[in-house]
């Protein structure tokens, strides 16, 4: 597992609201349609370098998509605010190998999923990207 996705999931876990909400939901890349909700995915969707004018640098810049899932519309924007409460603004947390330095979010959006067999009910998903610069020992 990718070092910086430990860090996200060890801090997401660490926020009581959260930790409660989903107990234990808290999927890397993808969660199985028959998961319970509240639920959360998180995902690196881009990642490089940090490019410094003196030369190579060991900073490093991700960009992590998180989704919070939910079948009540509200309590899904609640869950979106636990989450950007917790990552937006983030810095100088350590877990592991890896020192996130800053984490800002850059966008989010809300969107639904209708069932089509009739054996899920109507899902709700708020996704955020957030932008985190972070080092690894």
């Amino acid at each position: 597992m990718n070092p910086i996705i430990k860090s996200i999931r060890r801090k997401l876990s660490l926020n009581s609201n959260i930790s409660t909400n989903v107990s234990g939901r808290i999927y890397d890349t993808m969660r199985s349609q028959e998961s319970a909700l509240p639920a959360i995915i998180y995902v690196v969707i881009a990642g490089e370098n940090e490019p410094s004018t003196s030369g190579n640098t060991t900073l490093q810049r991700a960009r992590v998509q998180i989704d919070a899932f939910d079948s009540d519309l509200s309590d899904c924007w609640d869950l979106f605010g636990d989450i950007r409460d917790t990552m937006d603004g983030l810095s100088d947390y350590t877990f592991s190998s890896v020192t996130i330095h800053s984490s800002r979010l850059v966008n989010y959006r809300e969107d639904h999923y209708s069932p089509t067999d009739g054996g899920e009910a109507l899902t709700f998903r708020i996704t955020s990207d957030y932008r985190i610069l972070f080092t690894e020992d």
